[in-house]
């Protein structure tokens, strides 16, 4: 995935337009990145700026285990990936 964003997503962009600024959207995909593809260290320094991917479900009504904090603790550790370079959070509740 690293060499996908770079060549074809950001490279293939700077060359029609030099000054293009890009934003990698990360999913809420907390324990599982790297499994799925995400390199999270390099992606972040690949892309001028991140954007967070928040989700929460109602631990008690739903089939699937996300917690409630997590939305806050996945911005906060996006936060520290990137510092001053995470542009916001996408929510879904």
């Amino acid at each position: 995935m690293d060499e996908v964003a770079q060549n074809l997503v950001v490279n293939a962009a700077r060359a029609v337009n030099p000054n293009v600024k890009i934003t990698i959207k990360f999913p809420n995909w907390y324990p599982h990145f790297q499994g799925l593809g995400y390199d999270l260290d390099k992606e972040s320094k690949i892309f001028n700026s991140i954007y967070t991917g928040t989700e929460t479900r109602d631990p008690v009504a739903t089939d699937q285990q996300l917690q409630q904090y997590e939305s806050y603790q996945i911005f906060r550790y996006f936060e520290n990936i990137k510092p001053c370079g995470n542009l916001g959070g996408w929510v879904d509740t």
